[in-house]
C-alpha cells in the first residue's frame, strides 16, 4: 500500500484516499467510479490572493429613519486580506488581521471617511467587524487556503466542490467552472479526463475500444456489452459462452458445449464438422485440423 501527498505550496482540490493498493490482478484501488484508466488525484498550487476592496454607502430614507437623523449613513467596507498573521511595524508583535484592523480603526483612528463622505466622522459605537473566508470562482477551500480545481475537474457552482469531468468531457486547465465536450462520436474512458487525446471512438454495443490497439474490437466469445462507448466487456458466468463475438446481453450466454461440439446458431450444441475439432475451455468454436 502507498499514500500520496503534495509538495509544499500545493494541495489536493479533491481529497485522495488514505492509501492505495495494487492487488494481485495488477489493478490499483480504490479508483473513481467508471474509471478505466487509473489516475491519482492531482495537486494544484495554493492561489490564495486578494481582489479589490469595495465600499458601499447606504443613503436610503429607511436607514435614516431608523437612525432618527438625516445626517447618518451606513458605510459597509469589504476588504480582502490574506489570513496570515501580521507583525506590528514597531513592536514586531504578531496578531490576526482582524485584531490588527480593529485596533487601527477604534484605537488609532485609522478609519478615514473623507474621500467617501466629506467631513464625515465614524460612529464607532456602531462599528462591527466580521470576517469570512472566501475563495474566488474556480477555487475551493482546503483548510485556510484557496485551491483551484485540478485539471480533469471543474468547480461546480451548485455543490461548491470540485467535480470530475463526466464521461465524454475533459479539462486540461485548473480553476475552471466547466469541462470541454469530446468531438461528436467520441467518449472518454471514464470520468476525470484531462486532455482531448483521451477522447476515443465510441464503439457500438457488443464491442469495446481497445486502448492498446487504439481501435474498436468485438467483445469475443464468452463476453457481452449492452451499451455503446464501452472500454471493456463483461464475462459470461463460468461454463457459459456466446455464439457470437458481439453479444449485447447476458441472455446470450449459453452453457458451453462438451469436447467435440460447438454452439450452433440455434443455441444448441452440434458436433464439429469433419476435419475440425474443439477442446472445451480452450476453443470457443471448432477449429480446422492441421494439415
Amino acid at each position: 500500500a502507498c499514500s500520496i501527498e503534495c509538495r509544499e505550496g500545493y494541495e489536493f482540490s479533491r481529497s485522495p484516499a488514505i492509501f492505495y493498493t495494487c492487488a494481485a490482478d495488477g489493478v490499483w484501488r480504490p479508483r473513481n467510479r467508471n474509471q478505466m484508466v487509473f489516475r491519482y488525484p492531482q495537486c494544484t498550487n495554493d492561489q490564495t490572493g486578494c481582489v479589490g476592496a469595495r465600499v458601499d454607502v447606504d443613503c436610503s430614507e429607511d436607514f435614516m429613519r431608523v437612525k432618527r437623523s438625516s445626517h447618518m449613513f451606513n458605510v459597509r467596507v469589504e476588504l480582502p486580506v490574506k489570513r496570515d498573521l501580521v507583525s506590528h511595524s514597531v513592536s514586531g508583535q504578531k496578531s490576526k488581521v482582524s485584531d490588527a484592523l480593529q485596533d487601527e480603526i477604534i484605537n488609532q483612528g485609522a478609519f478615514n471617511l473623507e474621500k467617501v463622505l466629506p467631513s464625515g466622522r465614524p460612529d464607532l459605537s456602531t462599528f462591527q467587524l466580521l470576517d469570512e473566508f472566501h475563495c474566488q470562482v474556480g477555487q475551493v477551500t482546503v483548510g485556510d487556503m484557496c485551491v483551484p480545481c485540478a485539471p480533469g475537474s471543474y468547480h461546480s457552482l451548485t455543490t461548491s466542490q470540485c467535480e470530475l469531468c463526466s464521461e465524454g468531457e475533459y479539462q486540461p486547465l485548473a480553476g475552471r467552472t466547466e469541462c470541454f465536450k469530446c468531438p461528436e462520436g467520441q467518449i472518454t474512458a471514464g470520468e476525470g479526463a484531462i486532455n482531448e487525446n483521451e477522447c476515443k471512438e465510441s464503439c457500438p454495443a457488443g464491442n469495446y475500444f481497445d486502448l492498446a490497439l487504439s481501435k474498436c474490437a468485438p467483445c469475443g466469445y464468452g463476453f457481452f456489452q449492452p451499451r455503446p462507448g464501452a472500454f471493456e466487456c463483461a464475462a459470461c458466468d463460468v461454463g457459459k459462452t456466446t455464439m457470437s463475438e458481439t453479444a449485447v446481453s447476458e441472455e446470450e450466454c449459453r452453457d458451453e458445449c462438451p469436447d467435440g461440439e460447438h454452439l450452433s446458431s440455434s443455441g444448441s450444441c452440434q458436433p464439429c464438422p469433419a476435419g475440425s475439432y474443439r477442446t472445451r475451455g480452450e476453443h470457443k468454436q471448432c477449429v480446422q485440423c492441421p494439415d
